[in-house]
């Protein structure tokens, strides 16, 4: 079943799920607890947790390391829409697409986290529901 962090602000709307606190995404499955977990972003909360939110952001990548637990960061948004901040707000923000794509590679080489971009929260949900899936199958724990 899977699991939504308790202080997920915009939950997004599975069938079957349990609301807890997990340290860190937002994500998970009752299977897969502290081995792969989602954080789910707007293109906008992505921005701003690779900008202003940047040590906050890294964290979690850290902690999550040291727990060995596998993040998979998911951005409500396509690659594109993301890196020429054709986004809401996208148009203030200062960082070029150049210098957020870098960003994005160093953080994914230093914390070995994926970034998946969904496009749209219907997406993820189905992103996520496949990811479990495929996740368990790759560990053995589907339950017949």
């Amino acid at each position: 079943m899977i699991i939504i962090d308790s202080r997920e602000q915009l939950k997004l709307q599975f069938e079957k799920y349990i609301v807890k606190k997990l340290g860190e995404g937002d994500y998970t499955d009752t299977d897969l607890e502290n081995i792969v977990h989602w954080e789910r972003k707007s293109c906008i909360d992505f921005y701003g947790s690779l900008i202003q939110n940047h040590t906050r952001f890294t964290k979690m990548f850290i902690r999550a390391k040291e727990k060995n637990i596998k993040i998979k960061v998911l951005v409500e948004g396509s690659e594109l829409e993301f890196l020429n901040k054709k986004f809401h707000g996208g148009e203030r923000l200062k960082a070029s697409s150049i210098q957020l794509a870098k960003m994005i590679d160093t953080m994914k080489a230093k914390y070995d986290f994926e970034v998946v971009y969904c496009g749209n929260r219907e997406n993820m949900m189905n992103y996520i529901e496949r990811d479990i899936y495929l996740e368990k199958c790759k560990r053995g724990l589907l339950k017949e």
